[in-house]
This record gives structure tokens, sequence and C-alpha cells, in this order.
């Protein structure tokens, strides 16, 4: 939707933006009990039919993050009851997460499409698309975010990698000097 949003709230905050074009979307806003702020709920429909659907707090949160040599890692939540360690990888397009992590998930790769995906070296392997149900980044959640399992696993992490499936629903930085993400709600168009 291109243009003008009109939005739709439960709480006392409206946001308009002004362009030639119309489009809807409905925003939920709740007051976060910590903070004191505005918390916007927002989503979007996947390719399957499945509502993507992201809480978080207005304003920027600031994630800190591990820092091990040159990489970082996030400290997150998956499907509101398993706790990891992954690697923030801005080049990655989707979320990937291990076998052994699959299994802690009971995720049923048989079940999974099998799909091709390319490696940062360019090699074509196989991979299970699978729909995680939450990922949780301090604050922030998204609700069902697409995420690979490589076939043969070579990760060298135990857990996975923070890729651009869940990302791309905000707008980013990474602060390397004090090891932080920071995330800002997109807005809608």
């Amino acid at each position: 939707m291109g243009g003008c949003s009109a939005m739709r709230t439960t709480g006392k905050v409206v946001k308009t933006a002004g362009k030639v074009g119309w489009g809807a979307t409905k925003v939920t806003a709740k007051v976060a009990k910590t903070t004191g702020k505005v918390a916007w709920k927002t989503g979007k429909m996947t390719n399957k039919g499945m509502r993507t659907m992201i809480y978080m707090a207005r304003g920027k949160q600031i994630i800190p993050l591990e820092k091990q040599g040159n990489s970082l890692y996030a400290k997150i939540r998956l499907n509101r009851k398993t706790y990891a360690k992954f690697l923030v990888d801005t080049g990655a397009s989707q979320m990937q997460i291990s076998k052994s992590m699959a299994a802690r998930l009971r995720i049923k790769l048989h079940k999974a499409e099998k799909i091709p995906v390319s490696l940062a070296g360019g090699h074509i392997v196989s991979a299970r698309k699978v729909m995680l149900k939450e990922v949780r980044v301090g604050s922030v959640r998204v609700k069902n975010v697409a995420a690979i399992v490589l076939d043969q696993d070579n990760l060298d992490l135990e857990d996975g990698l923070l890729g651009m499936s869940f990302l791309n629903h905000f707008r980013f930085q990474i602060d390397t000097r004090r090891s932080e993400l920071i995330l800002e709600q997109r807005v809608v168009d």
C-alpha cells in the first residue's frame, strides 16, 4: 500500500502520514508496564496466510548484544519457551536455526517444505523452511517468523542466526562500539 495510511487505535494515539493515495492498517495501542510508553501491535499477512504480528513499545528499543571476537550475539526467546543465543547476521535473508534447536522446539522437519538456499560463498544447499511461532528479542516480539534449517547442518553455532526475516520488520542499526542492536517501529505505508 502506498500513500496515506489511516490507523484505528484502541488507545488515544493516532498516527497518519500524508501522500497521494490511500491505505488502511489497524494498530492497537497499549500502555507498557515498565516504561509507561505506548506499545504498538502491527501485523501483515505472510505468503501462507499466517499473520506476522509485531509487538513493541513506541520509540527506540535498545537490545544489548554479546561480543565474541568480531561477532555480535543476541539473547532471544523462541516460541515463548526456549532461550537461545543467535549470531546477528544482516547478510542472512532468513533466520536460521540449527537442527538441535529445531529438535528443542519440537519442529517436525520431515513435514517442512524443502527449499534450495544460497550460502555466503555462493554454494546452493537444501534446507527446510519452517515458521517460528514467536521470536522475542528484549521486549520486542514478532509472531510467525520464517526461518530455515539446513539439511546438512554445518553451523558452528549451537543455536542459529538472527537474519533479515526478523530484522526487516524494523528500522534497525547495530552499534558495534556499544554492542547494541537498536530497533524502531517501521512507518506503515
